[in-house]
């Protein structure tokens, strides 16, 4: 506020505006933030698939910049070479990281909050899920797993021997042959429809709700 006000221009209704602004800031979700910083190809709907895959820090997508762990980024289904490569190169930039602690000392969010969803029940409380293929009544797949956490499940972007569950829609490929052969629980869209005890035609309202 000092250094504004010694500013031209800058009067005390300004200044007010800006700090309220700021405030704003810092309620906003992770999510928010992250597209904010202007990474090329990293959009809402990006932002989303990644918070969805379980990197839902700052801290893991510097982590896996510093390792430059491209595999972890490409073993999302929706993610490719280039768009990883980008985040990779964007995050290992000094300035980049430099922008970032800044944002963070000023307290803006680098962590998805677990309360961001309201939370039902923990019907899925000590599962591991993880998603494949296409659906009808999730669209996109994220919901699903957006259902799931707010039952007290996890959810991850690759089938290991630590998943339980994987949701698999049309065209699973090789997230469910993994899931096969480590004997993960496979689940139909309809069977994760009756899991959750919601009726389609609410799940399609949902939709538009989270529509990216």
């Amino acid at each position: 506020r000092k250094a504004l006000s010694n500013q031209a221009g800058f009067g005390e209704k300004k200044i007010r505006l800006i700090e309220q602004g700021v405030q704003k800031s810092k309620a906003q979700p992770f999510c928010r933030v992250l597209v904010a910083l202007g990474i090329p190809e990293l959009g809402k709907k990006s932002a989303e698939i990644l918070l969805a895959s379980g990197i839902t820090s700052m801290e893991a997508l510097l982590d896996i910049a510093k390792r430059k762990d491209i595999e972890r980024l490409t073993s999302i289904k929706q993610i490719g070479e280039k768009s990883a490569a980008l985040y990779i190169e964007a995050l290992s930039d000094p300035l980049m990281q430099q922008r970032i602690a800044r944002l963070a000392s000023l307290g803006l969010c680098m962590e998805e909050k677990e309360d961001r969803m309201q939370k039902l029940d923990d019907s899925f409380s000590g599962q591991v899920w993880c998603v494949t293929g296409s659906f009808e009544h999730f669209n996109p797949r994220s919901l699903a797993m957006d259902e799931v956490t707010k039952r007290g499940g996890r959810t991850v972007g690759t089938v290991t021997g630590k998943t339980t569950h994987l949701l698999a829609g049309s065209g699973g490929g090789s997230k469910l042959e993994a899931a096969r052969s480590l004997g993960v629980t496979v689940v139909d869209e309809q069977t994760f429809l009756n899991m959750l005890k919601t009726k389609p035609e609410n799940m399609e309202d949902m939709q538009g709700e989270f529509d990216f």
